[in-house]
């Protein structure tokens, strides 16, 4: 497992928004592009961009400034609850030779550079995704059975358009789910592998 950064190729306007005279922000809406992934790795994508079986699959427009915020206040419960781990923002990860993602947010040991080229370090912690309306089946189907495929820990679905929190742990390439948090039952206490527990309440993140 490979976590790769696409964040060092700069940026430039987005193709697809030029000459937009709708509304700004302009809402999200998810686009696909078939290339190889040499292709893909050489665009300078602007905002998210993930390539799944020899496709591009790109945002363009802006989340709700709600997403935003809910992918910060994981982080900051991610990083004062584990001090020793990494807690890495749009991070991708390349799941296999055929996929790369980039989930909202990742939990990881601190690997080290050595540790990353070697292409010999587990799966994530734990991978985050904030559900948007045009990543709905994206988030709850698709990503759901490559992370659990690839051996990825935990899977935290945050929908903040319908109030939950699902928490999912691997169970030998299924999910079991840990805990559903909703605003009737908001609070649960969530242990992540052997690294220790985390309390999530709802009301602190949505």
């Amino acid at each position: 497992m490979v976590l790769e950064s696409l964040d060092k190729m700069g940026h430039q306007p987005i193709p697809e928004l030029r000459g937009y005279e709708g509304p700004w922000p302009p809402p999200e809406e998810l686009r696909r592009r078939r290339m190889s992934f040499e292709e893909f790795a050489r665009t300078p994508w602007e905002g998210n961009a993930e390539w799944v079986d020899g496709e591009a699959i790109f945002m363009i427009g802006f989340p709700p400034r709600l997403h935003a915020r809910v992918i910060a206040k994981i982080v900051v419960l991610y990083a004062s609850a584990f001090p020793e781990l990494d807690v890495l923002p749009e991070q991708a990860v390349r799941l296999n030779e055929e996929t790369l993602r980039k989930p909202d947010v990742v939990l990881d040991h601190h690997w080290t550079e050595q540790d990353l080229l070697s292409d010999n370090i587990d799966a994530p912690l734990v991978v985050v995704e904030v559900v948007s309306k045009s990543t709905r089946t994206q988030d709850y189907i698709d990503k759901a059975a490559e992370y659990a495929q690839a051996g990825i820990g935990q899977y935290w679905i945050v929908d903040w358009q319908v109030e939950t929190i699902t928490i999912l742990r691997n169970d030998d390439g299924a999910w079991r789910t840990l805990a559903e948090l909703t605003r009737e039952e908001p609070i649960a206490e969530v242990s992540i592998a052997d690294v220790g527990s985390v309390i999530v309440d709802l009301n602190e993140i949505i």
